[in-house]
């Protein structure tokens, strides 16, 4: 079953699921197996390595398709099956109980979102225009911190890596602070944001250094950070975290998105659409004894350990749940 991230709706990164989740993905795993008949998989293993290891435009080809021909070995990044049944993150509930994800700390900040819960009160369904709670992509606790953050900040200017609902959050919010800019890094911009005032770069973020963030932020701003979020070469988190995160010289609020802790990544999700959304570990990694850093809040953590706190912050709007997580980052710190 697919693990439930908010009551009523179980989702899996920015994939929605009802509770029938799988029924649609049964018929094609019932199907004969191609592991069923020898001479066929002989062939389809020969065909393989000749695409991955010598037939560059069958590769292109496959690529431009979205699909993908990979060895498995032990140093490759794609676990196999084996491994992602039988590794930790699948046997254990919680394997990332990481020490800086404080609870006190935790609730301590949902009482402090608390007083501007009750201004956000989008409608559930698709109004055509704006923010709505059963959109695709940004849903449950994650569009009502984001909301409640932006109000209690009241920042000046929000660089967004890859814009998208979110966008429409922090524009409702910063109309009610009475201003602040949003500055969406997104190569493939949303139409529904085009009416909105930003200031836009249809550019991946690894087009950008350290000094554009630190020329667009100052000290009380928030960094809005939704990447793909694979860690690959050349990836926006490989570009992310070396090249601009530890270079930030603003006291800042930060928040990343499609964060499990303390769980580990899907099974399921790993097993039946190949994501492998690694970018948590090294968030984990960066964030892991970093005197800048002061964590806030991790939306999963909540969930799971302070449920009646985000069901009162929801306030019956929608079910609590989500995988974003907030931080404070002192850039200034230690210059």
């Amino acid at each position: 079953m697919y693990e439930t991230v908010g009551e009523g709706v179980r989702r899996e990164g920015s994939f929605e699921m009802s509770k029938d989740a799988g029924a649609s993905v049964q018929p094609a795993l019932e199907r004969a197996s191609l592991a069923d008949d020898p001479d066929a998989m002989r062939l389809f293993i020969s065909q393989g390595e000749a695409v991955f290891w010598t037939d560059l435009p069958a590769r292109r080809a496959l690529e431009a398709a979205k699909r993908s021909l990979t060895p498995s070995r032990v140093y490759h990044e794609i676990p196999t099956l084996e491994e992602i049944e039988t590794g930790f993150e699948t046997r254990e509930a919680e394997p990332y109980a990481f020490d800086f994800l404080d609870y006190a700390r935790m609730s301590d900040t949902l009482d402090a979102l608390q007083p501007y819960a009750g201004e956000f009160d989008p409608p559930k369904t698709d109004p055509g225009a704006g923010f709505f709670w059963n959109d695709p992509a940004f849903f449950f606790n994650d569009a009502m911190t984001d909301y409640a953050f932006m109000r209690l900040q009241r920042p000046a200017a929000i660089p967004e890596v890859g814009g998208g609902y979110s966008i429409l959050v922090a524009a409702e919010a910063l109309k009610r602070n009475g201003g602040g800019r949003i500055v969406s890094i997104e190569p493939y911009p949303m139409a529904r944001l085009a009416s909105l005032p930003l200031e836009r770069h249809e550019l991946f973020v690894q087009a950008f250094d350290a000094d554009f963030f630190n020329d667009t932020l100052a000290d009380g701003d928030v960094l809005f950070i939704h990447s793909t979020p694979t860690v690959k070469m050349s990836s926006d988190c490989a570009h992310l975290y070396p090249c601009i995160l530890p270079k930030i010289r603003r006291n800042i609020l930060v928040h990343f998105h499609n964060v499990r802790w303390p769980r580990g990544l899907s099974a399921r999700s790993a097993t039946e659409r190949h994501s492998y959304w690694t970018e948590q570990d090294l968030l984990a990694a960066h964030l892991t004894y970093n005197p800048k850093i002061t964590f806030l809040l991790g939306h999963m953590t909540a969930f799971l350990h302070l449920k009646d706190k985000l069901r009162r912050l929801m306030g019956d709007k929608h079910p609590p749940g989500g995988g974003g997580i907030w931080f404070r980052l002192e850039g200034t710190k230690g210059l």
